[in-house]
């Protein structure tokens, strides 16, 4: 038996030495305490405290996994919002609140070269353009409609006998659908309700006109005008540069969904940012 003599304080390394030899290799305390000369009370003490450093660490450490992982995830879970977004017809003024986001930062920080970004407000501008070119239109419906009726357009919050301002809004959304594949108001139903003494006249969601209550022959011109409005899309002017923008949508959003789609599937995003855990 090697004799026992006053040594320097354990360092952790030689701490987590015993604790090795003592779990793994089934050395007991007053073994290691005789082989390496220290006092076997010395050595039951550290074993103890690296042990009780070891579940420390773990324990930290699965916290900030289990951050990580979180972190991971809400990222993941935006790029999956950001997706549904870009996919729809939402409104332009709509992005700003996902670029106020914070997880919009943590994304950009994590891939601050992606393609992703440019493609973002390429996707923007052509919204933007292919907007502006429905608006275009407007008056360009109003004086075809004008054409095909004697009836005047009326206010939209003065309830009298003419043509609404939604019977625009009707026909150039059944161009925007359809310049994008879309079927519009192809097939949409007219229904009636009677306010007042006046009848209303729907197409699908969009109240188109006001008429006599009970007017049966001019709730039917109504209809033949409404469907002549949308029987030949390339009768309009600026309907060419609506396909053509829509068909820039489609290209951009296409790239747009591969890249938040990767992000969503892989699950974890490369790189760091602000508010990572470590």
């Amino acid at each position: 038996m090697s004799t026992k003599h006053k040594k320097s304080l354990v360092n952790p390394g030689k701490a987590s030495e015993w604790l090795r030899r003592y779990e793994e290799e089934g050395m007991s305390p007053p073994k290691i305490a005789d082989a390496d000369g220290y006092d076997v009370r010395t050595v039951r003490k550290m074993i103890n405290r690296a042990r009780q450093d070891r579940h420390a660490r773990e324990a930290i450490s699965a916290v900030y996994r289990k951050a990580l992982e979180r972190h991971y995830a809400d990222m993941c879970t935006f790029a999956s919002k950001l997706l549904a977004f870009l996919s729809s017809n939402s409104q332009l003024e709509a992005l700003q609140s996902y670029r106020d986001d914070p997880l919009w930062k943590a994304l950009k920080e994590h891939m601050p070269k992606s393609k992703l970004w440019s493609n973002i407000n390429r996707w923007e501008t052509t919204l933007h353009e292919f907007n502006e070119s429905a608006d275009s239109l407007d008056k360009q419906i109003q004086e075809q409609a004008m054409k095909k009726t004697p009836l005047s357009f009326v206010k939209a919050d003065v309830l009298d006998i003419g043509l609404l301002p939604w019977l625009v809004d009707a026909v150039k959304f059944h161009l925007m659908s359809v310049a994008r594949s879309g079927l519009g108001l192809k097939g949409a139903r007219f229904t009636t309700e009677n306010v007042e003494t006046f009848s209303l006249v729907r197409w699908g969601p969009y109240s188109v006109a006001c008429v006599h209550q009970g007017d049966v022959k001019e709730i039917e011109k109504i209809k033949k005008l409404c469907l002549w409005l949308i029987k030949d899309e390339n009768a309009w002017r600026g309907y060419t540069l609506l396909v053509e923008k829509a068909g820039e949508l489609k290209e951009v959003s296409g790239h747009l969904e591969d890249e938040l789609t990767r992000i969503r599937m892989k699950r974890v995003v490369e790189g760091k940012c602000r508010y990572c855990p470590f």
